[in-house]
């Protein structure tokens, strides 16, 4: 697995944890714990979009030339040029 994909994975698990300790505080009337969950689940959140512009940045070509189809396989060279 790629490390954006995991990073992702593990920025939605923070942020349900943080979900939980949120709704928990909040019916415990717990204000620390509510905090605490409000603090993870941003902090997931910004993790899950690291991930995510992890993703977009490995590989540039496969987002934009294969998406629009602007390539060109070159025989003789061996390799694609982009169009």
């Amino acid at each position: 697995m790629k490390p954006s994909t995991e990073k992702e994975i593990a920025g939605k698990l923070r942020e349900v944890q943080g979900r939980i300790k949120e709704k928990g505080g909040h019916l415990t009337n717990d204000s620390d714990l509510e905090a605490e969950g409000i603090g993870e689940k941003i902090a997931g959140k910004v993790r899950k979009r690291i991930g995510q512009l992890e993703k977009e940045i490995e590989n540039p070509l496969e987002d934009s030339a294969w998406r629009y189809g602007k390539f060109e396989v070159l025989d003789d060279v061996g390799g694609l040029c982009l169009l």
